[in-house]
């Protein structure tokens, strides 16, 4: 049986953006048990005993309670030392580097491609797929590993930015699909 706050999250979500701010919540809430359950699959909050839910795509959220907490926007992210060895002075540099692509395999939206972004800039989208991740945090750690350019998702960088494991090399951001939101069991 699970005591404390029982909390499901999207999983890429989960790793990158949540886990680093329970562990700081729980240093100000000792005692307070956490349990984190890190899933694609929509929970049934009250039957399975779930106090917390974070998902994508609040239009459709599946829960009568729920808040929007943010939009977020993905961007052009490599690790310092792949920038070294592939200087990027202008758009066409980014698309010419290798290129990290997610393509989410859930139900929720796929998060802005390179071709979007591209397309965004006023250039042709890239030919071919140098390698394609299903989760954004296999395709964030390849890019923190020195595997290209990755169009990483502002709230799960942040912290590899702060850290310099990743940089920005051309700061054109595009936004996500949907939002992110949190939904709770009132009881």
């Amino acid at each position: 049986s699970k005591s404390g706050i029982i909390l499901s999250a999207v999983p890429s979500l989960a790793l990158r953006w949540l886990s680093p701010l329970l562990l700081e919540w729980r240093t100000k809430h000792v005692g307070v048990g956490i349990h984190l359950i890190s899933t694609d699959r929509e929970a049934d909050l009250k039957g399975e005993h779930i106090d917390f839910r974070v998902s994508c795509g609040s239009g459709d959220s599946p829960y009568d309670h729920f808040v929007e907490l943010f939009t977020d926007t993905v961007v052009p992210a490599c690790s310092p030392a792949f920038l070294a060895q592939h200087p990027v002075r202008t758009l066409k540099d980014v698309l010419a580097a290798p290129l990290l692509h997610i393509e989410w395999d859930v139900p929720y939206p796929n998060p802005p491609s390179w071709a979007d972004w591209a397309r965004s800039v006023g250039l042709a989208p890239p030919s071919g797929s140098d390698m394609v991740f299903s989760l954004s945090s296999a395709g964030i750690d390849a890019a923190v590993n020195g595997g290209g350019i990755v169009l990483g998702q502002m709230s799960m960088i942040a912290d590899d930015l702060a850290h310099g494991r990743l940089v920005i090399p051309i700061d054109r951001r595009l936004s996500m699909p949907d939002d992110y939101y949190l939904a709770w069991d009132p009881a």
